[in-house]
């Protein structure tokens, strides 16, 4: 462990350790998505995807790590990935009760979750991947396969204590909220029906933002070419009604009060109005608040000249009160998994806002860090 320390008084983050989440597990270790913690909803675990795979994307297992004792426990095993990008999609969900991923196993896609009351592994839904849900929340949202979506093409949510799954919105009523002209440039249609993509909720659980896209027909999902996905619908699941269309998607992140949402570029944007102000410009790549609203983090490059020399990409908090900011680490990032989809560090804050969670692509495998604030 590395004690990192930095500008005293002054510092919006002051002093930090710096560790690798799980040292005894060999391989790549990662955590899904700046849109999630890896931490549960009370802060006594950590879930990561782990595997040997070089690619990171086969034989993958799910574990959850004890923060305090260190022991670790597997709850699924065998997982094949999209990618090593979002690994499983892995998330906390019903206030830590559940974990939810998604496999591809003989051909399909399913959505799976493990109870952690009880020890079982529930199919969830069938030929269908998971989006991000609200950690609180008894449901995950599901959609269609993005390529080929066959009669899944709605976004939909499962409820894991019944195993129900209701339509939430199809794709057909949020295309209706965009112009005409814009779903002819950027969803052009070739022969393929529209489909509702990536779904994050919010984490009051009661809104939910996500893609159109237009899949290629082919059940090649590895292709760059598979689908094409824009656009940014917010929905609100209270009052059934769309809030808000936006032409760009903009990597957004949920503010923690659930009414505006974070983009690249350190832009916040309120989902009624459409208004928008800039944050401290901290380098933007994937950007999600602390949970208290107050401070920001993202990770990107210094600048485009030292990527280029170095490859490194850094970690940075940002106020979202002020001007000031404070980069937390910063380390290569153009190794790890050799996925065909490039992991990133996708920061992202434990529910207490105490540490910052992270992947590092700095040698042959992608490994999970985390900066942990001092008391």
């Amino acid at each position: 462990m590395n004690t990192v320390i930095t500008s005293g008084a002054s510092s919006i983050w002051e002093r930090h350790n710096i560790y690798e989440v799980s040292p005894k597990t060999t391989g790549n270790t990662i955590h899904s998505y700046f849109n999630v913690s890896p931490e549960s909803p009370n802060g006594s675990s950590v879930l990561f995807y782990a595997s040997k795979d070089p690619a990171g994307e086969a034989s993958g297992r799910l574990i959850v790590r004890d923060r305090n004792s260190g022991s670790e426990t597997t709850i699924a095993e065998g997982i094949s990935a999209e990618d090593a990008h979002r690994a499983a999609c892995q998330q906390w969900l019903g206030a830590g009760r559940f974990t939810a991923y998604h496999d591809y196993v003989n051909g399909f896609w399913r959505v799976m979750a493990a109870d952690l009351q009880t020890g079982r592994l529930i199919t969830a839904a069938e030929d269908r991947q998971l989006g991000f849900g609200a950690a609180n929340s008894f449901e995950a949202p599901v959609y269609g396969c993005h390529w080929n979506s066959g009669e899944h093409r709605s976004l939909e949510a499962v409820n894991l204590l019944t195993g129900a799954i209701r339509t939430v919105t199809t794709a057909e009523e949020a295309a209706s909220h965009a112009p005409k002209q814009w779903i002819e440039e950027f969803l052009p249609d070739n022969g393929q029906p529209l489909s509702v993509f990536f779904p994050v909720v919010s984490p009051d659980g009661k809104r939910v933002f996500f893609k159109l896209a237009r899949g290629s027909g082919t059940d090649n999902f590895k292709s760059p070419a598979a689908s094409v996905r824009e656009g940014k619908f917010i929905y609100d699941f209270i009052t059934g009604e769309f809030i808000n269309f936006v032409p760009r998607w903009g990597h957004p992140s949920w503010h923690p009060g659930s009414n505006s949402i974070l983009e690249k570029g350190n832009i916040v944007m309120d989902i009624f109005t459409g208004k928008e102000r800039k944050l401290v410009q901290i380098p933007s790549d994937h950007p999600s608040f602390a949970p208290d609203g107050d401070l920001f983090v993202s990770d990107g490059k210094a600048s485009h000249p030292d990527f280029l020399s170095t490859g490194r990409r850094v970690v940075t908090v940002g106020s979202a009160a002020d001007r000031s900011s404070e980069r937390i680490d910063h380390f290569v990032s153009i190794n790890g998994a050799k996925s065909w989809r490039q992991s990133h560090a996708h920061p992202v804050f434990s529910p207490d806002g105490r540490r910052i969670y992270y992947n590092v692509c700095a040698g042959e495998y992608t490994r999970l860090f985390c900066a942990e604030r001092q008391a």
